[in-house]
């Protein structure tokens, strides 16, 4: 489909405020519009003792902090009224607004998780982008069953379970059975980088075989439809209240209305940009900035109406 309104030229996403934040490049970040918070966990550093901290999501403030140790928080959901962080070998479930640590798990998770989806109130699908097995965690028993996928997987969460597909290797996705836990409903399809759920299920092709790369296209994967993009994408976010699909891009974002077929202008961010969080509920994008020599900068933007 043609891009929204035709070429038009590029639209600079507006600032909100901006902070440092402790190291480089590997933050991870999460806003939520509810408890009115910006969770960040520190970057790469040397030899230090690693945190998680909660920010004020209207001004930027530093409220709480939580010490990971030497483990560094890759990933966090929402669950349950807790914040649950998955470090390098832990779970921990957090008081979402005083990071009080209100239990942990450690035995036979799946190291460096960082996708973690709630499969239901007692259930956690944990994977990490490069391992060949993922699992899913039972809260209540501690035992995580594995779930052979293929070396690089790709999930997403689905109405009725976790789409499954991969970077590399063959293409196609299965779809995780939340009763039986096991991958059903083979379908075919492209090796992807990236998947999102909104009135079907959507991705970004793999645009090299070691799956680095994405493509600057929009593909339905259980349907026909596709949209071009202006750039390259990498990840994809739902935004089911205005029917739009956002596609990171190198260089900013990119709507894409999955009810139309059009496709917005590109959002432009400043050069040396990270994309970390897109947050339709909270109308916000969260962003880091590279510092040199000091430590990055968190950037929050307005996310745009499209």
């Amino acid at each position: 489909m043609g891009l929204l309104g035709g070429r038009r030229a590029p639209v600079p996403l507006v600032e909100l405020w901006r902070v440092p934040v402790r190291g480089h490049v590997s933050h991870t970040v999460r806003c939520d519009a509810g408890t009115g918070s910006v969770w960040v966990g520190d970057g790469t550093v040397a030899f230090a003792s690693l945190a998680l901290h909660r920010l004020d999501l209207a001004t930027g403030v530093v409220t709480a902090d939580v010490r990971t140790r030497h483990q560094q928080a890759r990933t966090t959901a929402l669950a349950g009224g807790s914040l649950w962080v998955a470090t390098d070998r832990r779970l921990l479930r957090v008081d979402p607004l005083t990071l009080e640590v209100q239990g942990t798990w450690e035995e036979r998770l799946v190291r460096y998780t960082d996708r973690l989806l709630p499969l239901d109130d007692a259930r956690f699908v944990m994977a990490n982008r490069v391992a060949p097995a993922m699992g899913v965690l039972d809260l209540a028993t501690g035992r995580t069953r594995r779930v052979t996928v293929g070396a690089n997987p790709v999930v997403a969460a689905l109405p009725d379970g976790v789409a499954v597909a991969r970077r590399t290797g063959e293409g196609g996705w299965r779809r995780l059975d939340v009763g039986t836990l096991r991958l059903v409903d083979e379908r075919p399809g492209p090796r992807v980088v990236a998947m999102a759920w909104l009135d079907g299920l959507w991705a970004v092709p793999a645009g090299s075989r070691d799956g680095h790369d994405g493509t600057a296209r929009v593909v339905r994967l259980d349907g026909d439809a596709g949209h071009r993009l202006t750039g390259r994408a990498s990840a994809l976010v739902a935004d089911p209240g205005r029917g739009l699909l956002w596609a990171v891009l190198e260089d900013g974002l990119q709507a894409v209305d999955v009810r139309s077929g059009t496709v917005g202008h590109v959002h432009r961010l400043p050069s040396g940009s990270r994309v970390k969080h897109v947050a339709p509920d909270a109308g916000v994008v969260a962003t880091t900035l590279w510092g040199e020599p000091d430590d990055d900068e968190l950037v929050l933007y307005r996310l745009p109406v499209g």
